[in-house]
């Protein structure tokens, strides 16, 4: 069987899912550490088709997995509408885990739940800060604590990594919030398994170096079209992104939308919104260093105000 071919029915993959306590960082790693996991022996690669909701991309090589974007202004409508709609969607990737910091940053890191490491929740509280400020200050809270409506939508990935770097920004504004003596703030971190990073599947834990050997199409951040074995591919990951864009669309017209995810939710996010650059030839990546942890991106800002001899609209 080759690379790229649709596996029949009759073949399917058993998923082990992984399970990561919060206990000392030695013991909730054991399980998880890069030389634990062996993926010298390749399997055989499930591929995904790309649906009509994605009618912006076409398969470029069905073998390496690459897509090429053909409309990249009908992905731009989109970020449009939604500032017409005067939403502004600040996306943030969480702060370093343990996991992270004890793989040198090459482990594989999806689904295991590995807490944030010190260096992490000290990136997170400086995420906070930041975007406090980006909010508008103490200023912008004072009016927001008596119009709600002013504060924004926090929405995470359930994984503890990304929803405690949420849950920095909630705890400095109620702090900030009980400093100036305002009114209690209703201010929840919503979780949304549709900003999980991708499923590694049975990669999972596994040095991505070694990954890269076994299954080349995986290094460089432009595969799409194949699942990890027991996992997700990059498509899977741009169905998700779309369901959460769409929810966004429809029920924060006015809002500000802050979401805490991961490398690939945060990327893909931007490849929807007509945010990502395209290489020649169309051709779709996902550059991995353009995504440093705990650094708020705008992604859309609502449309200016624009005054006419009827009134006001939207620019």
């Amino acid at each position: 069987m080759k690379i790229g071919q649709t596996l029949p029915p009759s073949v399917k993959f058993e998923f082990r899912p992984l399970t990561v306590g919060l206990g000392p960082v030695a013991a909730s790693l054991q399980d998880v550490v890069s030389d634990s996991v062996d993926v010298r022996a390749a399997e055989p690669l499930q591929s995904v088709p790309i649906g009509p909701e994605f009618a912006a991309f076409e398969t470029l090589d069905p073998h390496k997995g690459t897509i090429r974007c053909l409309d990249l202004d009908s992905l731009k409508q989109r970020a449009g509408r939604l500032e017409v709609l005067g939403i502004r969607l600040i996306g943030v990737r969480h702060g370093e885990s343990e996991l992270n910091a004890r793989g040198g940053g090459a482990t594989l890191s999806g689904r295991g739940d590995t807490p944030l490491s010190p260096k992490g929740r000290q990136q997170a509280q400086a995420a906070a800060s930041q975007l406090y400020q980006q909010l508008g200050g103490e200023e912008w809270l004072r009016k927001a604590a008596l119009e709600p409506d002013r504060l924004p939508v926090l929405v995470a990935s359930p994984l503890s990594r990304a929803y405690d770097t949420g849950a920095a920004l909630q705890s400095l504004l109620h702090e900030e919030a009980d400093r100036l003596s305002l009114p209690p703030l209703s201010l929840p971190v919503e979780k949304d398994p549709d900003l999980q990073e991708i499923d590694f599947g049975r990669c999972e834990g596994a040095d991505a170096r070694q990954v890269s050997q076994t299954y080349p199409n995986f290094g460089g951040g432009v595969d799409f079209l194949h699942r990890f074995p027991g996992g997700e591919s990059g498509l899977d990951i741009m169905g998700r992104l779309d369901r959460f864009l769409t929810k966004v669309e429809k029920e924060h017209v006015g809002r500000t939308v802050i979401f805490f995810g991961h490398t690939m939710s945060l990327g893909v996010a931007q490849l929807l919104l007509g945010q990502t650059k395209i290489e020649e030839g169309g051709r779709v990546r996902i550059d991995r260093s353009k995504l440093p942890n705990a650094t708020p991106m705008t992604l859309t800002n609502p449309a200016p105000l624009k005054e006419s001899l009827d009134g006001w609209y939207l620019g």
